[in-house]
């Protein structure tokens, strides 16, 4: 009887401790969720419509993955070749972001594909069937010995020139078609103690952007890849021609250079206070931003030809030692879709890198003729002043050579202040 009654108990004590379990279980938040991801994200975007447009990434993956924290790996920096070069670093010490922006062509290829720091795509892109999708020439950029090694997200183009139409024709001028006829039209500003070029060098790549707009202009397309190969030297004669152009323009532009960015200058040809200003059509957001209507107010020319196309083009590449793998790849996937694509070219003005994206926009620039991707045959080569096109060693020696042909700024002050005095007493 006493065993049956202990046993009894011990039976009412489990029942009663599996109940109690049960209920406490049943009461308990259900693990449905996984915890929370985190994937580190450099972007350089970091500025203005720039910000916009990384927010429209972000905004687009967390819909995807709520759960998932993106940690901005912003580096905070000044000068762009040195953001360059602690992000090298950290790949190379094998702490990298799970995924960064790079830009095509050489930084892409000989800093980190060749040196085996970043895994090839090719397989997400076949996955998804959209390789055929993105514009091959674009791709072929991205791409070394047949593997593409990150996405494009932008083009733009580098080679123009932009203009304030009111100011010139205020001053019967003739919106210029070479190197030549802006230099006649320059020196006609000048001379009206107007400044004929705004230049932001900030972050050293102003001038050499001048540069390879005026090669472009005198050698042609095929030279200018030659030259950028190395196939062509400093000494040669189109060279030297080259620089003796440089110099004679950048003679025209402001002397503060050094010390304003590209979007100082753009607010100075907004603005009237300088008539022209070479820099990527990048700038046609800000300069609406700044209540500048292309078309209307602002013009613009194409060095070169207007079916040559200076390509100044991001996209992002996937380390090898990325923390968040998984995560990475779902990214690339996402900005691959062509409604990221059509969300970036409205925020950022840029033509789209997939073939079935084009005129999103009503945009009097992007639907000029020399754009026109279904009647234009564009070749497209990369910009050396904006990481693609050349060595690390040429660019370096360029930027040397420029500041050696620069008149210098007590020149131009000497010359301008003479100008004036002859106009006060014409």
């Amino acid at each position: 009887m006493l065993k049956d009654i202990k046993f009894l108990i011990t039976f009412l004590i489990a029942f009663i401790l599996l109940f109690s379990f049960n209920s406490i279980s049943l009461q308990a938040r259900p693990l449905l969720f996984a915890p929370e991801e985190k994937v580190e994200i450099y972007c350089a975007w970091n500025d203005d419509f720039n910000c916009l447009a990384k927010s429209k990434l972000y905004e687009l993956l967390k819909n995807k993955y709520p759960n998932v924290e993106i940690i901005n790996a912003h580096i905070a920096c000044t000068n762009k070749d040195d953001i360059n070069d602690l992000l090298i670093k950290r790949i190379f010490e094998g702490n990298p972001p799970d995924i960064f922006q790079v830009h095509c062509s050489h930084e892409l290829i000989n800093n980190l594909v060749k040196t085996g720091s970043v895994s090839s795509i090719t397989n997400l892109l076949n996955e998804m069937d959209i390789i055929k999708k993105f514009n091959p020439q674009i791709l072929r950029m991205y791409s070394y010995e047949g593997e593409v090694y990150a996405l494009p997200i932008t083009i733009h183009r580098g080679n123009v020139v932009f203009y304030n139409k009111n100011l010139l024709k205020q001053h019967n001028i003739t919106p210029p078609q070479n190197i030549y006829s802006l230099l006649a039209s320059m020196h006609k500003l000048r001379e009206k103690g107007i400044t004929p070029l705004a230049v932001g060098n900030y972050n050293n790549q102003g001038l050499l952007h001048i540069f390879e707009n005026i090669l472009l202009d005198t050698v042609g397309i095929y030279s200018y890849q030659d030259f950028c190969s190395g196939n062509i030297t400093l000494d040669g004669l189109s060279i030297m021609t080259t620089l003796q152009l440089f110099q004679k323009t950048t003679f025209y532009m402001n002397d503060n250079y050094n010390e304003i960015n590209w979007k100082k200058a753009v607010e100075m040809v907004s603005n009237g206070e300088a008539a022209y200003t070479f820099v990527g059509d990048w700038a046609l957001t800000y300069f609406k931003k700044l209540g500048t209507v292309p078309g209307k107010d602002i013009g613009w020319i194409f060095t070169g030809s207007p079916t040559h196309f200076m390509v100044v083009s991001e996209g992002f590449s996937l380390p090898k030692e990325a923390n968040n793998l998984a995560m990475a790849e779902q990214w690339i996937k996402t900005i691959a879709t062509k409604e990221v694509q059509e969300s970036i070219c409205k925020i950022t003005g840029s033509i789209s890198t997939r073939m079935d994206v084009l005129a999103v926009v009503n945009d009097p620039y992007l639907n000029d003729q020399g754009n026109d991707l279904v009647n234009n045959m564009h070749l497209y080569f990369p910009s050396m002043a904006y990481g693609a096109a050349a060595s690390e060693e040429l660019v370096y020696l360029l930027n040397q050579i420029l500041a050696n042909y620069l008149v210098d700024g007590k020149t131009r002050r000497a010359q301008n202040e003479l100008i004036t005095v002859i106009n006060d007493n014409l």
